[in-house]
C-alpha cells in the first residue's frame, strides 16, 4: 500500500442517480469516497477492486468490439500492482522503501515512474512554499498516521528534531538515468498525498492505449474522467459532506477530461485529551493542520495535480488557500466549518461545474 493511501480511511458509495438529476440517490455499491462517481445510468462496462488499502472503481462507456470484464481487471491491476511495487512504503520490497531505508547520498536508481511522481511533487512544493513537502514522512510516522499506527502525541523536542529532516530541498532528481538522491542520509519520503492521483493517471493512461475513449477511474476519493459518460453527457461526480459518521453528498459537479480531488481531516485522525489530531501534516510546524478547513476539493487537467494540490491546500488553510487557489486559477471548494454547520468558499471556476438542479442527500451539520 502507497503510504498515507490506507491511512485516508475513506468509503465508496457509488450512486444511481435518475437521469434527471432529480431522484433520490440509490446506493449500489459499496464502500464511500470524498469525490463520488454518479451514474445517470448503468455504464456499460465497469470492475470494482481493492489497491492500497482502499477501494477503486473503473466505468467505461462504448468500449471497443471484444473488451470484457476479465479483460479490463488483468489490465487495471497490471498498472496498479506495478505502482505498489514501485511507490509503496507499506512494502519493505518496494523501490520507494528500499531508497527510505538506505543512508547512502549518491544517487539511488528507481524507475522513471516514480521520478515522474517525485518531480511532481516537487514542483508543487515549490507552488505551495512548501505547504506540500514528500519527505514528511518521519513525522507522518511520528505522529502515528504510518504503517504503525498508534495514538500518542509526541514532544515537542522530539517533533523538532524530526522536522530537521523534512525539506523538500533536501530531495534531488535525476531524469537519465532515473534517480534520485538524498543530500542528508536520514531523509525518507511518503507518496500517499499524490501517489493515488497518480495511479488513476496511469490506469486511464492504459485504458486509451487499448482503446477506451469514455472512461471513469476513481482510487480513493481521487477520480480521473476523460470522455463522456452514457448519452452522451459529462461524468456527473459527488463531493463528499465532510462528517465522519455521515455519508451525504454536498454537492454535484460536471467533469470531463479531468482528475479531481478531495482532501479532508474527518476521515483519518484521533482524539487525545479532546483535542483533534489528523493525518495532514503541516511540515512548517511538524503537527496535524489546526484550523476550520473540513476538506479541499481541487479540479486539475491531472489527478496526480489535484491530489497533491488537495493535500497543499489544506496545510494551507481556507485564506492562503484560496489565495493560492486563486492565482492558479484552479476550480476549488473549501467546506469549513462553523458553530452551526459548514459554509461553502469556492473559486469561481469552480462554481462554474457545479450541477445546480442536483437533488443530493446532503449533510450540513458536523
Amino acid at each position: 500500500m502507497l503510504a498515507a493511501l490506507a491511512g485516508i480511511g475513506l468509503l465508496l458509495t457509488v450512486y444511481l442517480i435518475g437521469r434527471s438529476l432529480g431522484d433520490s440517490p440509490i446506493p449500489v455499491v459499496s464502500p464511500t469516497l470524498p469525490s463520488l462517481p454518479l451514474f445517470p445510468s448503468l455504464p456499460s462496462l465497469s470492475i470494482n477492486g481493492h489497491i492500497f488499502g482502499t477501494t477503486y472503481t473503473v466505468a467505461i462507456t462504448s468500449p471497443p468490439r471484444g473488451l470484457n470484464s476479465g479483460q479490463l481487471t488483468q489490465a487495471v491491476n497490471g498498472v496498479l500492482d506495478r505502482i505498489d511495487r514501485e511507490m509503496s512504503s507499506y512494502r519493505s520490497d518496494s523501490e520507494l522503501s528500499q531508497f527510505n531505508q538506505s543512508m547512502s547520498t549518491a544517487w539511488i536508481n528507481v524507475s522513471a515512474e516514480t521520478v515522474r511522481v517525485v518531480d511532481e511533487a516537487q514542483r508543487i512544493s515549490v507552488l505551495s512554499y512548501g505547504a506540500f513537502d514528500i519527505t514528511v514522512d518521519p513525522l507522518v510516522k511520528l505522529w502515528g498516521f504510518g504503517p504503525e499506527r498508534h495514538t500518542r502525541v509526541p514532544d515537542q523536542t522530539i517533533i523538532s528534531e524530526m522536522q530537521k529532516r523534512v525539506d523538500y530541498n533536501l530531495l534531488k532528481i535525476q531524469h537519465d538515468p532515473p534517480a534520485l538522491r538524498k543530500i542528508r542520509p536520514d531523509v525518507s519520503i511518503d507518496l500517499g498525498a499524490i501517489g493515488k492521483g497518480y495511479a488513476a493517471d496511469a490506469v486511464g493512461e492504459c485504458l486509451s492505449k487499448i482503446g477506451v475513449s469514455n472512461y471513469l477511474v476513481a482510487i480513493g476519493g481521487e477520480l480521473c474522467a476523460r470522455g463522456k459518460s452514457e448519452n452522451n453527457r459529462p461524468w456527473h461526480t459527488g463531493i463528499e459532506t465532510p462528517v465522519a459518521h455521515l455519508r451525504g453528498i454536498q454537492c454535484v459537479i460536471e467533469l470531463c477530461d479531468r482528475g479531481i480531488a478531495t482532501c479532508g481531516d474527518y476521515r483519518n485522525f484521533y482524539e487525545s485529551a479532546g483535542k483533534h489530531y489528523c493525518h495532514i501534516i503541516d511540515p512548517h510546524t511538524g503537527a496535524p493542520v489546526a484550523h476550520n478547513l473540513a476538506s479541499v476539493t481541487v479540479i486539475c487537467n491531472s489527478t496526480m495535480e489535484a491530489d497533491a494540490m488537495g493535500a497543499a491546500l489544506m496545510v494551507l488553510g481556507p485564506d492562503a488557500g484560496m489565495k493560492l487557489a486563486s492565482k492558479m486559477k484552479l476550480p476549488v471548494l473549501f467546506i469549513q466549518r462553523q458553530a452551526n454547520g459548514f459554509k461553502e468558499v469556492e473559486t469561481p471556476e469552480f462554481e462554474k461545474m457545479r450541477v445546480a438542479s442536483a437533488n443530493v442527500t446532503r449533510g450540513n451539520n458536523p
